[in-house]
């Protein structure tokens, strides 16, 4: 399929499509002429980046989801329910401050989050 094909089936830019292909995240064969053929699988994984973009997955989670074949995909969620976990705590320690709450409680939690936080990076 040629780019242009490709571009109307996902409604992806050509720049993006060369960047995602910069990335690694798919590899077209390249023609005697210069253009790119892209597969069919090529059009079903930029399918799957568009819509794990939506979803906000970053470019190396992605490229781990599709070189792995998508074993890498729970682990992703389980990080992003953390990451959503910890944004929770955020917001409840903001509505803390909001209704002014002591100061020493306000840093207890703080420093709950901060140790939550590093567990999970280690």
């Amino acid at each position: 399929m040629l780019r242009s094909e490709i571009q109307k089936e996902t409604g992806l830019t050509r720049k993006t499509i060369e960047y995602y292909e910069d990335k690694g995240l798919i590899h077209p064969k390249k023609s005697e002429n210069g253009y790119r053929d892209y597969s069919t699988k090529d059009l079903e994984t930029l399918k799957k980046i568009s819509i794990f973009r939506k979803l906000g997955m970053s470019i190396s989670d992605i490229y781990q989801c599709i070189s792995s074949g998508g074993d890498t995909l729970s682990s992703v969620l389980r990080k992003k329910q953390h990451q959503l976990d910890l944004d929770e705590k955020r917001k409840e320690i903001l509505e803390m401050i909001v209704k002014g709450e002591s100061s020493g409680l306000i840093n207890e939690k703080v420093s709950i989050l901060e140790v939550e936080e590093t567990i999970y990076e280690n």
